[in-house]
């Protein structure tokens, strides 16, 4: 399993990709799970930060 990337203008996306072979004898990959994109991931890790420093 290895995690990829894919960029559009505005954001990124993180899968989980794993590769086998199929029943062909062809070696081939699929996404396992999507992990999210980069703009929420930033977003959830600066309000976590924030809630995090006004606790303190």
């Amino acid at each position: 399993m290895r995690v990829t990337t894919t960029k559009s203008k505005s954001d990124e996306s993180f899968y989980i990709n794993y590769a086998f072979i199929n029943e062909k004898g062809k070696s081939t990959s699929r996404i396992y799970k999507k992990l999210g994109k980069l703009l929420i991931t930033k977003l959830i890790a600066n309000t976590v930060f924030k809630l995090n420093c006004t606790h303190n």
